[in-house]
């Protein structure tokens, strides 16, 4: 049995090995430790890439991350943002918020109270009163 297991995971890896060489996206459910999404390098480039091609790259991010900590600083909350964050757990400490990217307010940069981006999610719209929140993808 033991050697069925090693096989499977050899053959795996044997599979995925040159995928993953082969790619700069970071796929969240490819991490070993699903329950935390990655959080982006600050020292590093970066983008994200939602659905329907839309792509942020980092700068727009820091600059949107940085009015949503200015927002934070002053308690001016402009049309309810930035807005606390629970939705979705991240690999770092500390409270997050949310501030939209954008006038539809689809896409949204995730941030902590320091002003640094830890990710990008977009709002999936059920109806007029439910909505969820899902993250783009980290292109590293």
């Amino acid at each position: 049995m033991k050697f069925l297991s090693i096989s499977g995971v050899t053959m795996l890896c044997s599979i995925l090995a040159p995928v993953n060489s082969m790619s700069n996206i970071v796929y969240p459910q490819l991490l070993p430790d699903a329950q935390f999404l990655p959080v982006p390098n600050p020292n590093q480039a970066f983008s994200y890439s939602c659905p329907d091609g839309r792509r942020h790259d980092k700068n727009t991010l820091e600059n949107k991350a940085r009015i949503g900590k200015q927002g934070l600083d002053d308690w001016n909350f402009s049309h309810g943002y930035p807005e606390y964050f629970h939705e979705l757990n991240y690999n770092i400490n500390g409270d997050k918020w949310f501030y939209p990217i954008d006038d539809n307010h689809v896409d949204f940069v995730v941030f902590t109270e320091t002003g640094r981006v830890v990710g990008v999610v977009f709002r999936a719209q059920f109806d007029n009163r439910r909505s969820s929140y899902h993250p783009c993808v980290l292109e590293i």
